[in-house]
């Protein structure tokens, strides 16, 4: 199909400019604004990530006091929205811009694509939305739009579908307003061209879709099944000394990385009896501990991991407040400002 371009590039930005949703950061002129809600709506939908942005910008209005922040502060704003590595890429990309590029966006896609967690996609947006340079984005919203829009059938797990699709990005692109452009392709996605029940008759661009005229917009994008979960089973150890608790951090690379924690054993099957929990407590630990009670087994679901996982809850009777390696005792106010993960977030204290 070739569309009548100048056509379906001045319908889309119509429809964008009457219809797009009222976000803050497309009230601001500055590209930091953009920037941090390009992170943090990585793999995040707006009404999850939208809080999360508002305590950002909040807590670091610019570029220098996110520099300067620590890497606790960030992950502590970040708690409960996953993908926790992009919580540390946000603060070392953060401080190569304050330091090396002394406080301005690098302008090129190649220096753009040198910063921690900056992959083709958010440099794409960053630069054209906050500086109209011609680079197409692509996203899943973006994937659906033009899978429908071009029928294109094939897996869009696989990468040459993806080169498919993000050259028929470049090739849509208005060079006139691409920032404009590649936001309004997105939102065609968000909130038209949707998963499930697309809304074609009040879609832009319907007369140029290839799906829709096949009435076949039910059935694309197709992706493959992804590969199944990994099953990870764990006990998670709620010592309590008075009214403290013991954290431990995590290490500071892999899964979660340099998030705090309660302690915990990992298990393949979670059957042990009250006596081997007791056990395996006290060598983590290093002191005696009284077990109290045992909760239910919950889940947390990652992107590639399934994590069961029960809470025991136990007591320690110290003179002082000794604990592992990378550990720290808090009171249950305290843990409000430890970067504490999700899953254990779940867990009630005062069970």
């Amino acid at each position: 199909m070739n569309p009548d371009l100048p056509t379906l590039r001045k319908n889309l930005l119509i429809w964008f400019a009457k219809t797009k949703r009222d976000f803050p950061w497309r009230k601001c002129t500055g590209w930091y604004e953009i920037f941090l809600s390009e992170i943090i709506l990585q793999q995040t939908q707006v009404v999850q990530g939208l809080p999360y942005y508002q305590r950002f910008i909040t807590r670091f209005p610019d570029i220098y006091s996110l520099a300067n922040a620590t890497e606790d502060e960030v992950l502590q704003l970040w708690a409960g929205l996953g993908y926790y590595s992009r919580a540390g890429n946000l603060l070392k990309t953060a401080r190569i811009i304050a330091h090396d590029y002394h406080g301005h966006f690098p302008q090129s896609m190649k220096e753009a694509l040198t910063l921690p967690g900056i992959g083709s996609y958010s440099a794409a947006a960053v630069l054209s939305i906050a500086f109209n340079k011609p680079f197409a984005v692509v996203d899943g919203n973006v994937i659906r739009v033009l899978s429908r829009l071009f029928l294109i059938r094939e897996d869009t797990r696989q990468s040459r579908t993806h080169n498919e699709i993000q050259q028929r990005a470049n090739s849509l692109l208005d060079p006139a307003h691409p920032g404009d452009f590649n936001e309004a392709l997105m939102e065609l996605g968000a909130t038209v061209c949707s998963p499930q029940n697309p809304s074609c008759t009040n879609c832009p661009l319907s007369g140029f879709c290839a799906a829709f005229k096949q009435n076949q917009q039910h059935n694309l994008p197709y992706k493959s099944p992804p590969p199944a979960k990994r099953l990870v089973r764990e006990y998670v150890c709620i010592i309590r000394q008075d009214n403290r608790y013991l954290l431990r951090q995590r290490p500071h690379k892999g899964l979660l990385a340099r998030m705090w924690e309660f302690p915990t054993i990992a298990i393949d099957d979670l059957n042990l009896d009250e006596e081997q929990l007791q056990q395996k407590a006290e060598q983590f630990c290093g002191f005696p501990l009284k077990i109290q009670t045992t909760g239910n087994k919950m889940v947390h679901i990652y992107s590639h991991i399934r994590l069961e996982y029960i809470a025991v809850f136990f007591l320690a009777n110290l003179t002082e407040e000794i604990g592992p390696a990378q550990s720290r005792w808090v009171n249950e106010k305290e843990l409000e400002r430890f970067a504490v993960h999700s899953a254990h977030r779940k867990i009630r204290l005062n069970n």
